[in-house]
């Protein structure tokens, strides 16, 4: 028997068995009582037993039944799937030994298609070398062909030039008689014309000679003009008169601040010291720009320089910008007015504006004089200084009338109305006139300051100090 077939059947009957078993506890009988009741019960109850059973083995055999087709047919399934399974079977090793079949065929056909492909390559390198050859060939005959076209296309050309040029002749020829008989009419007129060319040059000539004649004339005027109109120019800068407010402001905008640092010697060891000025800006003759302040009531006065032992001074410009000073000279007229250069790039910087000399002092009969450190300034009647042209007197009894009394001292400025610079109060009643901006010594300051060097030029500009103070 098949062993599927098989557990199927114990499986079933397994399950009857299950089913047809009672599995709660029935409760004890009395054995005394066993006797009493069971002819009664059996009899009252046997008709219905019987007929339970009855319906019980019915249904077995029912189930049976039904069982046994349900084996049946399922034998048959089985038998069916036995025989596909074999079929399957068998056309698996039909499928298989197809496969090798296939196998062997394809490492021929693989065999065949590499000695074939061979073969082709050998031809497929024939046929390019004769497809290159067949289109070189064209390109040949193409190249020929159109180099035929362009022989035709030139002899036509050619042809056309020669009929071009022959009809060109003959006008030519036809021109050439012509230009004959204008030639002998042209030779007539050329002579003509050569006449009156001549008078043309005589007239032209005196018609250059009365135009150089004019043209000098008119520069010698233009020249006349220019100089009258410059001096005109500076007559009215120099005789304008400002007001007191706007002389001020122009120093405003016009200033530098010093900031120097010295040490010197003294009794009781080396001091340091330092000062702080306001300085204006000048030009000298040849152009240099320099930065002047008066110095007489400072380390840098001519008597102290003797005693010097190291000098460095920082100047501030106008536009925050600053230079350390590389080194300082001392007016020519006055050793207590210290200059201090201006490099050349700072110098051309459009915020330093050297003032103008003012070479007349007395041209008005007031100043107006500014502090040294130009917190007041005012209007001072001015006056030569007897005996010398170098200082004019300042008159401090009228000084500042508008803005507040003040005592003009060393180190102020004075300025003409007309915003010129006149110079720097030395005294507190005389200032020195910066007719020129002329300069003795020179000394170097920073890293480059030399002692000897500041005594020997402190011993030479002593005197000139003491016989200006005088």
């Amino acid at each position: 028997m098949n062993h599927s077939l098989l557990i199927v059947i114990c499986d079933f009957l397994l399950l009857s068995m299950l089913a047809l078993a009672r599995f709660d506890k029935a409760a004890p009988l009395d054995p005394n009582a066993r006797a009493a009741v069971a002819t009664p019960v059996s009899q009252a109850v046997r008709p219905d037993v019987v007929d339970s059973l009855r319906d019980s083995l019915k249904g077995e055999e029912a189930a049976r039944a039904e069982l046994s087709r349900s084996l049946e047919e399922r034998s048959k399934v089985l038998e069916a799937e036995r025989s596909r399974s074999e079929s399957l079977e068998e056309e698996k090793n039909r499928l298989q030994g197809e496969a090798e079949r296939l196998e062997k065929l394809s490492r021929e056909l693989e065999e065949k298609r590499s000695s074939l492909a061979g073969q082709y390559q050998l031809s497929q390198q024939e046929r390019d070398r004769l497809r290159d050859e067949v289109v070189a060939a064209q390109a040949r005959e193409r190249l020929m062909q159109q180099q035929m076209e362009a022989t035709q296309n030139e002899l036509l050309t050619a042809r056309g030039s020669i009929a071009s040029l022959q009809e060109e002749k003959a006008r030519a020829e036809r021109e050439s008689a012509v230009l004959a008989t204008r030639l002998e009419g042209a030779a007539q007129s050329q002579k003509r014309l050569e006449g009156e060319m001549a008078a043309l040059r005589e007239e032209k000539d005196a018609a250059s000679r009365s135009a150089e004649t004019l043209a000098r004339n008119v520069g010698e005027l233009a020249e006349v003009h220019q100089t009258t109109g410059e001096a005109i120019r500076k007559e009215i800068r120099d005789t304008t008169h400002l007001s007191i407010n706007e002389v001020f402001t122009l120093f405003r905008k016009n200033r530098a601040v010093v900031r120097a640092t010295i040490r010197t010697k003294g009794l009781l060891g080396e001091v340091d010291a330092s000062f702080e000025k306001y300085a204006v800006f000048a030009k000298d003759e040849k152009g240099g720009v320099y930065a002047m302040a008066e110095v007489g009531r400072t380390a840098l006065k001519p008597q102290s320089l003797v005693s010097l032992r190291s000098a460095s001074a920082t100047m501030l410009l106008p536009g925050m910008k600053s230079f350390e000073a590389e080194s300082v000279l001392f007016l020519s007229s006055d050793s207590r007015v210290a200059l201090f250069p201006v490099p050349a790039p700072l110098a051309g910087d459009a915020a330093v504006r050297p003032f103008e000399i003012e070479e007349n002092p007395l041209r008005f009969p007031t100043a107006v004089v500014v502090t040294t450190g130009g917190e007041k300034y005012g209007e001072a009647p001015i006056r030569v200084s007897p005996g010398t042209n170098r200082y004019v007197e300042v008159q401090t009894s009228f000084a500042n009338v508008l803005f507040g009394s003040f005592v003009p001292a060393e180190g102020d400025l004075v300025f003409s109305l007309n915003g010129k610079l006149i110079g720097f109060m030395v005294t507190g009643s005389r200032a020195v006139v910066l007719k020129e901006v002329a300069s003795d010594g020179r000394l170097p300051l920073g890293a480059s300051f030399d002692a000897a060097r500041a005594a020997a030029l402190g011993a030479a500009l002593a005197d000139g100090a003491g016989s200006a103070a005088e």
